[in-house]
């Protein structure tokens, strides 16, 4: 019975070692980072904040809210731009190495 337990254990751990040294960990991204955003948003955003600021003093809301339709449509044109290039990505690779990729994107539970 200790024979059994013992090459068990033997082969969890080589599985283990194994999975270990060909996957090695990662730094995980911060949620808070966006992938779709760039200099040119940031820009447009502090000028909206500006415009908001102003209106609450001054009360012309017409300005502001063209660039926050402004500031909008940029948000939705980048967010579109990078899925698309990231779904180009994805389809540019050969099929072992995209099922690969989107198998070691998600989480294997069970495995320490």
């Amino acid at each position: 019975m200790q024979d059994v337990e013992l090459a068990a254990d033997m082969v969890q751990q080589t599985i283990l070692m194994s999975f270990h040294h060909n996957c090695p960990p990662r730094v995980a991204l911060s949620p808070k980072r966006v992938l779709s955003w760039h200099e040119e948003l940031t820009c447009i955003k502090t000028l909206t904040r500006q415009l908001f600021n102003r209106v609450t003093r001054k009360g012309n809301w017409e300005s502001y809210k063209k660039a926050l339709i402004c500031y909008n449509k940029k948000i939705r044109q980048a967010q579109q731009s990078f899925w698309r290039d990231y779904c180009k990505g994805i389809e540019e690779v050969p099929d072992r190495a995209r099922l690969r990729e989107i198998m070691s994107s998600q989480p294997m539970g069970g495995i320490p």
